[in-house]
């Protein structure tokens, strides 16, 4: 069931394509962007980083990684694991580096934002891998964590989950939770091959989703639409995006990109909940 009076834009395209889209009267209308191989697409919005610019390995592998909320519990699980994998590796040193890894230069810096963050809006971070392993260096310490997969697969307050298409009562859980929790319903349709991103702001208050219609919403459907060329532009899936800031859908993707983009999609989709 829609909330009453949303009316979003619509942006049909595949990673290819620049994002043509207008907004009709009486609802929604979309466009549907025919596929290009010969023609690069460039941005339509000269703030905003360039449809061509695509991440390189190293970049990849240095920048920003899995989303985090960080709650006591998040928190708490994560450095548990962490002390089970570097054993050898002080409590305090880890905690160092998972605060680094959060983008803080301290974890008392970490400890004073969760301490000022109201607490059904926990601050979210990207978390590094390379900040982690450069802060544990500071201490003369080294141990290989795979911190990205850990994130992901082991936290208690989840930013998105992956289940086949068909398990309805994952689908029903997890939308609960999101309703709950007044957050965006970001999830994975797990496939064979490929995999599809789904987002539904249905699970958002009617006093939090003002971000999603007119035109805060068209920017933040380019946003996300931007950031999905990054991620699909040379995957040979032929990812295809449908959709605007409110609901939509990216199909064919590989498993890895999917999970990127439900890490991007929820950040940019949360952020204007948590400032509402």
């Amino acid at each position: 069931m829609r909330k009453q009076g949303q009316t979003p834009v619509c942006l049909i395209a595949h990673a290819e394509q620049t994002d043509s889209v207008r907004q009709g009267q009486s609802g929604p209308t979309c466009r549907r962007v025919k596929r290009n191989h010969d023609t690069q697409a460039t941005s339509t919005d000269p703030s905003g980083p360039s449809c061509n610019r695509r991440l390189t390995a190293a970049q990849e592998r240095n920048g920003l990684m899995a989303a985090l909320l960080l709650t006591p519990a998040n928190l708490r699980t994560v450095k548990t694991r962490l002390r089970e994998i570097c054993p050898a590796i002080k409590s305090a040193h880890l905690s160092e580096a998972l605060a680094a890894a959060c983008g803080f230069r301290t974890h008392a810096a970490l400890l004073a934002a969760l301490k000022d963050a109201p607490d059904r809006y926990p601050p979210l971070a990207r978390t590094s891998e390379q900040r982690f392993a450069e802060r544990l260096r500071d201490f003369r310490a080294e141990c290989s964590v795979p911190l990205t997969k850990l994130v992901r697969d082991i936290l208690p307050d989840p930013v998105w989950q992956a289940f086949p298409r068909r398990d309805r009562a994952a689908n029903d859980n997890w939308f609960y939770s999101c309703q709950r929790r007044n957050i965006p319903f970001v999830y994975l349709h797990i496939g064979r091959k490929y995999w599809r991103l789904n987002w539904d702001c249905i699970s958002t208050e009617d006093n939090y989703d003002g971000h999603v219609r007119g035109d805060a919403g068209n920017e933040l459907m380019r946003a996300m639409f931007r950031q999905f060329q990054d991620r699909a532009r040379h995957d040979p899936s032929k990812a295809f995006f449908e959709g605007s800031a409110f609901v939509g859908d990216v199909k064919r993707l590989l498993p890895e990109t999917a999970r990127e983009l439900a890490d991007d999609f929820f950040a940019i989709l949360y952020s204007p909940v948590r400032a509402a």
